[in-house]
């Protein structure tokens, strides 16, 4: 019988990190994981021999000195990754299919000021005051800035400001407010619901520089299973957990699908936290508890396209481009099929030293699960092995097409050039990511009731801990934030951000 200071179910960035950090600090440490790769979000996988990332597009904070690549320092990632930044005068480009112009997002504050007053000079103050919050904001959270929180605060002011009620007390002019909510298919905003705090955090990151990694995000992966094992952890794969067992109010083993128990002293989950609960025995928790996690609401799936290009036939762009189909720009359920997609990301993945030419184009517009609800009781993580009836292949043929329609009027150069296509719905984010309805981006956070959707990394089961997207915030710098507050639980905080900050 196998048995460690900490089992991790799920080997996505959140469960990797906190590994690498309990083994680092001598626990037994044990990674779980039900699919072939590890890494969640982190996996690619090849087509028509060509890399394709499944969910690290581009990475903020990553300058010498900023928040991420400390955190990455400190886990022996910094300088064992390959990457390249993006174009600091337009890493992000906004564009509307009402008008030809294109509206950039560029990097350091004084530059992205710059740039947008020269577009909106009439607004130059309330660009400012934009600047000016989410610095606020961000310096507000000790964490993010690698400083030990003092104690688990919740500060009212930020997490109830509403993200479009604040741009429109600032800002008179709707088109500059849609260029500062174009690249919301970075967290899925919502009119009503996204706090400001949730656009600042994640904005700030890329305003301070933008990253792709090259060849894509496996690696980050691949580095951190290795870290983890040189500390003496297990990483093991194919090995997909079916129940957490308790006794006496305390977690006590893992049951595997292949009917292999795993002990534990403690257990971390980098699932869904509602799918985790699912793992329990029906009465281990109160239901009152359980009905809490199950209510909160999760962000939409997507329809991710990627086309696979004729060599040497179109430019590899160093940015993303944001463009909106219709006035609607907020990322949710509220949309009428017929004017799907809305909003596409449109980018061209990094591969190797020369970028002349793409090799791919990667395309991602967010998509509610219920179109994909006629074949929700199908799963699948077997590429080559078609699972979903032939009325679903159907389906998902339109919807690359009415993609491609959108795509070839921004680039006519590309009509001719494409020599495959490939897609992903939310289903594959479903059973790939074991996420509730294909959720890319975790759990949805509330400005109109903001402690509904904050999770503890602690649980009302002692031992069993939570990390994730879930828990703090999504992205790749969220979900480390995250994995180091899970942590707290095990190490000395002040001592770990000591670490980091010297790194």
């Amino acid at each position: 019988m196998e048995h460690y200071d900490v089992v991790i179910l799920g080997s996505g960035l959140g469960g990797l990190i906190a590994a690498n950090i309990l083994s680092k600090n001598n626990y037994s440490v044990c990674v779980v994981e039900k699919n072939e790769q590890f890494g969640g979000a982190l996996q690619i996988y090849k087509r028509d021999n060509v890399m394709l990332d499944t969910g690290v597009h581009y990475i903020g904070g990553l300058g010498k000195g900023e928040n991420l690549y400390q955190f990455f320092k400190y886990l022996g990632l910094i300088d064992k990754l390959t990457l390249k930044q993006l174009d600091k005068d337009g890493f992000d480009r906004i564009s509307f299919s009402e008008n030809e112009e294109i509206y950039p997002w560029a990097n350091g504050y004084e530059n992205f000021e710059k740039t947008l007053t020269n577009i909106f000079p009439k607004e130059k103050t309330g660009i400012q005051a934009y600047v000016k919050m989410v610095k606020e904001t961000c310096e507000s959270l000790e964490l993010y800035n690698l400083k030990t929180p003092d104690a688990p605060s919740f500060q009212a002011a930020y997490y109830s400001l509403n993200t479009y009620d604040f741009l429109k007390s600032i800002i008179t002019d709707e088109k500059l407010i849609a260029v500062l909510l174009g690249n919301n298919l970075l967290y899925y905003a919502d009119k009503d619901k996204t706090p400001f705090y949730v656009h600042a955090l994640i904005v700030n990151s890329y305003i301070l520089s933008a990253w792709r990694c090259i060849d894509g995000g496996q690696q980050i992966a691949s580095i951190l299973v290795r870290s983890i094992r040189g500390n003496g952890g297990k990483v093991l794969r194919l090995q997909e957990v079916v129940k957490i067992e308790t006794e006496n109010g305390l977690a006590t083993t893992v049951q595997l699908k292949s009917g292999k128990q795993i002990f534990g002293k403690n257990f971390i989950s980098n699932i869904n936290p509602s799918l985790t609960l699912d793992l329990l025995d029906e009465k281990v928790l109160r239901s009152a508890y359980k009905k809490r996690i199950k209510s909160i609401e999760n962000a939409m799936s997507a329809f991710t396209m990627h086309i696979i290009l004729k060599e040497n036939t179109f430019p590899y762009f160093n940015y993303n481009r944001y463009h909106f189909t219709t006035n609607n720009l907020w990322c949710n359920s509220r949309y009428e099929v017929e004017n799907w997609p809305e909003n596409l990301m449109i980018f061209t993945p990094a591969f190797g030293e020369h970028d002349t030419y793409a090799k791919s184009i990667s395309i991602m517009c967010s998509m509610s699960f219920d179109e994909v609800k006629e074949w929700e009781t199908s799963h699948s993580t077997v590429p080559e092995k078609n699972i979903r009836d032939e009325n679903y292949l159907v389906w998902k043929a339109a919807k690359e097409q009415k993609v491609l329609d959108i795509v070839y009027t921004l680039y006519p150069s590309l009509k001719g050039n494409i020599s495959a296509v490939h897609s992903a719905s939310p289903l594959t984010y479903r059973d790939y990511l074991n996420t509730k309805e294909g959720s890319t981006y975790g759990s949805i956070k509330n400005c109109q009731h903001p402690l509904e959707s904050y999770l503890s990394p602690r649980t009302k089961i002692a031992n069993l801990y939570l990390t994730g997207q879930d828990i703090n915030l999504h992205g790749i710098l969220g979900v480390t934030i995250s994995a180091f507050l899970t942590c707290a639980s095990f190490v000395d905080m002040d001592q770990l951000m000591k670490e980091v900050r010297e790194a």
